[in-house]
């Protein structure tokens, strides 16, 4: 859309403004001989013939205004550039931090049939959530990685806080932190016992959840990188994938999750842990 009117700096016709009877129409309706210029400024320069305005002044303005849009352009791709640069350290920094090079190896940890995760790699985790929440974005670049980082904060947080309220030093291994079996610390009490081991069997459910909802949300992320920053990133390692086992027939089971376009696109579908508890349970058939 033009933001403005094309003026001729020479008249157009032999008895315009500033009209050059010499000068060939050809070169008259060439960009050399035009200057764009507001509806109201048009008018104000071809007032009383143009005298006001005669062609020497027009053709500084014009070159003024050229240099203006020239260094605007020049701020524009070198903050581009910045902004690519700055995003593409934080990008590295976020795939160090969680460990994306190893996600199938530390995921299927959590997605055994009695989820456990290093102690130390949880600490690491945990600060990583603070580190993320404490990011700021001072740029309107690449809003479609801002808004899939906004969407792995929220699963990466709930998913390091289920595990925090959940999860206790392993009994012989105290460097590994395991979901707490509290129906195995009591004495035998048949209902109590039920109890407990109905809650270990839903948080299994709950964290098995948060895992996936944490690599489709990684998946979206790695996919707007390539959509926004660079169309190259990770092509060999390709697709997030994790695995889970062993299932009730001793194999493990390899997913990729992802989410679906329409939910991509809203920039939030990941529900929330109220909605995903919700989901467990009635998979459960349990009310919560």
């Amino acid at each position: 859309m033009t933001l403005g009117e094309e003026a001729h700096i020479v008249a157009e016709s032999d008895n315009g403004p500033r009209a050059d009877l010499e000068m060939p129409q050809k070169v008259r309706d060439s960009y050399s001989n035009l200057i764009l210029l507001c509806e109201e400024h048009h008018k104000v320069i071809d007032a009383a013939g143009g005298r006001y305005f005669p062609v020497e002044v027009l053709l500084d303005m014009k070159k003024d205004h050229e240099a203006a849009v020239d260094r605007s352009m020049e701020r524009s791709t070198r903050g581009n550039e910045e902004a690519v640069e700055r995003f593409s350290r934080f990008i590295s920094e976020l795939s160090r931090r969680v460990d994306l090079d190893e996600w199938d190896g530390w995921t299927s940890s959590l997605l055994e049939p009695s989820p456990v995760m290093n102690r130390d790699r949880f600490e690491r985790y945990s600060e990583t959530v603070i580190w993320l929440s404490n990011r700021t974005w001072p740029t309107a670049h690449f809003p479609g990685v801002q808004r899939a980082v906004r969407v792995f904060l929220d699963v990466w947080r709930d998913l390091i806080g289920v595990i925090d309220r959940e999860f206790a030093y392993h009994r012989n291994m105290r460097d590994r932190f395991c979901l707490r079996e509290k129906h195995k610390e009591i004495d035998w009490d048949e209902n109590l016992y039920k109890q407990y081991g109905d809650e270990f069997d839903f948080n299994v459910d709950l964290i098995h959840e948060l895992v996936y909802h944490a690599t489709a949300a990684v998946n979206m992320l790695c996919d707007r990188i390539r959509d926004e920053i660079d169309p190259g990133y990770r092509f060999d390692e390709g697709h997030v994938s994790v695995t889970r086992g062993l299932n009730e027939f001793f194999r493990f089971e390899h997913f990729r999750p992802s989410y679906a376009d329409e939910n991509r696109a809203s920039g939030g579908p990941y529900p929330g842990l109220v909605e995903i508890k919700k989901y467990v349970a009635d998979a459960q058939g349990r009310h919560l």
